[in-house]
Parts: structure tokens; C-alpha cells; sequence
């Protein structure tokens, strides 16, 4: 008697391990759960046979009442184990080589399937119903239930399908034919979410994603691409076109310089205007946005100073194309450096200002030559190289309306760059000595010169890492610096 109770015991005390397993070591590592479900279910399989009895079958009648009912329990208890061992292996097998969520909705389908068949079976050896009839009758439940789900269901399984395929990971960029984009942050049984570049969250069932015809912005490599279109004047030249915008390119920053990272191409030649395309890529979705804007800047900028209209489309444009390129007093009034100069010290410089013009490659001056002039570039694209560093990376890159050479004039130091043009570059330049005879003729300019880089020194530093630090703050000193030097030129000249 004793015994048989303690054998009870030891029953319910390995069921109730079973159970603590589901909802208190969860943690674990999925063998272990796997081996204390094995070891609970020998126990208790063990406990019936020792008495004679077999899973599948009801105990003798002449036990009684009570003894049969605990071990019809044990014997649920036996094959819920058994259950259970069976749903963590099938994870096992399922999860072996990743734990993405597309992989759980596939193991927690087979694992309700095998739940299922449990209740089913559990359900018939209780109370002695034909498993036939029980699942027939279970059956058009189900086809009720679908019916009712059919939605539901729809994206259930369909995200099965996505999960088998693997078309995505958690963090890829996908876009979707219907122009949803974004980067995957979570994917569930119904839906995967999006987090659109915007920021905001999107939501797409997946038997939209499972139809849906999806790019992975993220496969091979991390980089993401995009196109504009722009539609310019007909009558510029479609080589000139395309290497103004080679030059817009050159001067981004936040795109992929790469070989075929980026291209042009000329889609159509109509009397609206010529349509281009650009393709650019960015790093990672990440910095698109970035990129995006940069390159609509850097377009704008290059189409404006060289002179090539927009146009509209089916709007036929009345003037004719001048490919005038923007004069020297224009180019001071957008200067960052002259822009705040009065109208006559502007025109006063742009008479003694001298044209330039460089082929791809050329260089504009080297470091460690000395300074004799200042340098506007009109159209084309610069880039500077750093003294100590001539094998890396571009320091900054200048293209229309920027100017340097500036800080090298006014301290009287090297040129501590190397600037080569990157593209075809016209441009104007303003030698010392013509400078210095324009303010022997308007001492004014001078103050009004000094106000002017003095407002403009970050971008000058930025543009040649010059060392303003050292420079001398006070107004006087750097007026009289600038003076001095300027009558050194001139007489040297």
C-alpha cells in the first residue's frame, strides 16, 4: 500500500517537473528541456507498467473508482510528456541552424499540429470515442472555423511559405511592387513590420509579401540604390550633360564611389527636353536620405553654374539655350567668401580677375608651392589633398561657387593641399598683385575683405585644414597682416 502511494507520488511530483519546464525553464538550453521530458516521461511510463497497464490502454476493472482515475491521469500525464518531448525536438530539428522569426512560425505550426493531435487522441481515450468519428466531427469544425479565418489563415500560411524561402532577414531593406519599403524589424505569424525611412512603422500581411514581387536592398551587399530622373533644355549637348552630372557625383559625399556604384544615363531626346537618369548608391539604407539630398543639391548647384536649364515636361521651352556660364562678378555675389562685399568692391575685383580652365587630372597648384593667387571654380568639380597624406582618402572636394587658395593668400604660408580637378573645370583666379592694386585704389575694400573671411574662415579651414588657431584674432593684427602682405606681392610682382 505504501508503495503503490509513494509511486503515486513520485508520479505527480515528475508531471508537475513536465509543467515547470513550460512556464519556469523556459531558459534553458532546448536538450536539457528536452532531456527532463524524456526522463519525466520514462518515469511515469514506467509507474504504469509496473502496475500492468500500457498507455493505450484503461485500467482493469477491478481496480477501483479512484485507482482508475489516477492512472487514466497518469496515463494523459504519460502522453502529454510525450507531447511535449516531441514539440522541443521538432524545434530542435527546425531551429538548428538559425532562431529568425521566420523559422519559429514554422516550428510553432508544427508544434500546434502536434498539440492538436494530443487534445485528439487525449480526448478519445478518455471517453472512449472512436478517434474516426472524433476527427470527422472535429473536421467540420475546422472547415467552419477556416471559413471564418480565411484572412487569417491566408497570411498563417503564407508566412510559412516566406519563412521557408528565407527571401529576408531581421534588418534587411526590402521594397515591395506596391512602393512599400523599409527596413524588417519584426515578423510575426500574420505580418511583417517595416520601418519605412520616415521613421513610421509599417505593416504588411504577409499574403501581400507572399504575392508581392520583393527586392532585398540588402543582398549581396548592405548598399541601396536609387535613380532620379531629370529633364533638361534639348538643345545642350548630351555629353555635356553627362559629365556636368559626372561632376555633381563627384562632389557627393554620402554615396558610393565604387566602380558602377554609380552611372548616367541619357533615357529619352524629345523637343520638351532630354531625360537622364542617375543611379546612385548609398553606403546602407541607413544614410540614403542623406545621399538622396546631397545629390539633388549637388545637381542643382552643377546645372546652374553651368548654365543648363530644367525643363518641364510637355511644356515646349520658348528660349534658346546660351551655355553662358556665369560671369566673375556673378560668381562673387554667391561666393561664400565675397557674397557680403558691397556691389562696386565685387565689380572692382571681377574686372582684374584672370579665366582658367584645367582637363581632368590637372592639378591647380601642389602643396608646399607658394601662394600667389585665389581660385573661384565656375563649373567642374576639386578635390584637396592633405600634405602628409597624398595616397588616402579625398580631404574635401569643391565644386561651383566654391573657392581656395584663400587662407594660403592671406597668411602668406604654402599651399598645405594639392588640388586636382576631378572633372573638366573652368574657373576664374585673383591674383596678390591685382588684388593689391584694387585696394590701393579703394582702401575700403580691405575692411570690407576682412569682414568677409573672417566670416567664411570654416569653410576655408574646412576646405584646407587650415591651423586658424594660430591666427592672430585681434582686427587690427589681421587687417594690417592682410595689407602687408598684399603690398609684398604687389611689389614683388
Amino acid at each position: 500500500m505504501y508503495i503503490e502511494f509513494f509511486l503515486i507520488i513520485i508520479g505527480i511530483l515528475f508531471f508537475i517537473l513536465s509543467l515547470l519546464e513550460i512556464f519556469y525553464l523556459s531558459s534553458l538550453q532546448r536538450w536539457i528541456r528536452l532531456l527532463i521530458q524524456c526522463v519525466c516521461l520514462v518515469v511515469l511510463f514506467g509507474i504504469l507498467l509496473f502496475y500492468g497497464i500500457t498507455p493505450i490502454s484503461h485500467p482493469p476493472a477491478s481496480f477501483s473508482v479512484l485507482e482508475r482515475c489516477l492512472f487514466l491521469a497518469m496515463s494523459v500525464a504519460a502522453w502529454w510528456t510525450g507531447t511535449r518531448a516531441l514539440i522541443i525536438l521538432v524545434r530542435i530539428i527546425v531551429n538548428r541552424k538559425n532562431d529568425h522569426n521566420e523559422v519559429r512560425i514554422l516550428s510553432d505550426v508544427l508544434s500546434g499540429l502536434i498539440f492538436a493531435s494530443f487534445v485528439v487522441l487525449a480526448i478519445s481515450f478518455l471517453c472512449e470515442v472512436p478517434v474516426k468519428g472524433l476527427v470527422a466531427t472535429s473536421g467540420i469544425v475546422a472547415i467552419v472555423i477556416g471559413l471564418a479565418l480565411q484572412s487569417t489563415l491566408s497570411d498563417l500560411f503564407s508566412g510559412i511559405a516566406v519563412g521557408i524561402e528565407k527571401p529576408y532577414r531581421l534588418g534587411d531593406v526590402i521594397s515591395l511592387d506596391s512602393g512599400v519599403s523599409g527596413r524588417v524589424v519584426q515578423v510575426n505569424w500574420r505580418s511583417i513590420h517595416l520601418q519605412g525611412s520616415d521613421h513610421n512603422l509599417i505593416i504588411v500581411p504577409n499574403n501581400l509579401v507572399a504575392k508581392a514581387q520583393l527586392i532585398n536592398r540588402s543582398l549581396p551587399t548592405p548598399m541601396t540604390s536609387q535613380t532620379l530622373d531629370i529633364r533638361v533644355h534639348p538643345a545642350v549637348p548630351v555629353e555635356r550633360v553627362i559629365n556636368v552630372l559626372k561632376a555633381a557625383l563627384h562632389g557627393c559625399h554620402h554615396i558610393s564611389h565604387a566602380p558602377s556604384a554609380s552611372y548616367i544615363d541619357c533615357l529619352t531626346l524629345a523637343g520638351d527636353g532630354t531625360v537622364f537618369r542617375i543611379s546612385f548608391s548609398a553606403v546602407s539604407y541607413g544614410h540614403l536620405v542623406d545621399a538622396r539630398t546631397e545629390v539633388f543639391s549637388q545637381v542643382q548647384r552643377h546645372l546652374f553654374h553651368s548654365g543648363i536649364p530644367l525643363t518641364v515636361k510637355e511644356l515646349y521651352p520658348q528660349e534658346e539655350w546660351t551655355a553662358r556660364l556665369l560671369s566673375p562678378a556673378e560668381l562673387l555675389t554667391r561666393s561664400e567668401l565675397f557674397c557680403s562685399l558691397s556691389v562696386a568692391s565685387r565689380e572692382k575685383i571681377a574686372r582684374v580677375m584672370q579665366t582658367i580652365e584645367l582637363r581632368e587630372g590637372q592639378f591647380l597648384f601642389q602643396a608646399g608651392d607658394a601662394p600667389k593667387s585665389l581660385f573661384i571654380i565656375a563649373s567642374g568639380t576639386v578635390k584637396t589633398i592633405p600634405q602628409k597624406r597624398m595616397n588616402e582618402e579625398t580631404h574635401y572636394i569643391l565644386g561651383p561657387g566654391e573657392s581656395l587658395g584663400v587662407v594660403a593668400l592671406i597668411t602668406g604660408h604654402p599651399y598645405n593641399v594639392t588640388a586636382r580637378a576631378l572633372s573638366v573645370v573652368h574657373g576664374f583666379q585673383l591674383d596678390a598683385a591685382h588684388l593689391a592694386e584694387v585696394i590701393d585704389e579703394s582702401p575700403e575694400l580691405a575692411k570690407e575683405l576682412e569682414i568677409s573671411v573672417k566670416n567664411a574662415i570654416e569653410v576655408m579651414a574646412k576646405a584646407e585644414q587650415a591651423d586658424v588657431a594660430k591666427m592672430n584674432n585681434s582686427s587690427q593684427g589681421f587687417l594690417d597682416r592682410l595689407k602687408k602682405m598684399l603690398v609684398k606681392k604687389g611689389a614683388s610682382e
